[in-house]
């Protein structure tokens, strides 16, 4: 088996099994892919709304993307405050309330005081 560390998000992807193909019954090959391409998206933003979006045939633009860099800068803290100004119909709601939240909780500690909330500094 390859070391699957040491290929491209996109070789991973193509070694993904069908998401009709029951977990027991997957290769070795497959689940390590399945496993590495999991951990990449919850690990990356981009790579999280592009999953998301691909399975209604989408995938992020240019502005998007560009729009996902700073919404990750927000997620580490280099910017505070962020106001997204775009045109209508350009996704800011797609983008900043359905998929940027749902991204961002396996990044976010668990406490036993508050599950899975994000911290005021």
């Amino acid at each position: 088996m390859a070391d699957l560390h040491n290929l491209s998000p996109s070789t991973i992807t193509s070694r993904l099994p069908s998401p009709q193909t029951p977990t027991s019954s997957l290769s070795r090959s497959q689940a390590a892919a399945l496993l590495l391409h999991r951990r990449t998206i919850r690990k990356d933003l981009k790579a999280w709304c592009t999953e998301a979006l691909s399975r209604v045939d989408l995938r992020p633009a240019q502005h998007h993307e560009l729009l996902l860099d700073k919404l990750e800068a927000v997620e580490r803290g280099d910017i505070d405050r962020l106001m997204v100004l775009m045109p209508p119909g350009s996704a800011k709601s797609t983008y900043v309330s359905t998929l940027f939240r749902p991204g961002i909780w396996p990044a976010i500690p668990i406490t036993p005081l508050s599950p899975r909330r994000i911290q005021p500094s």
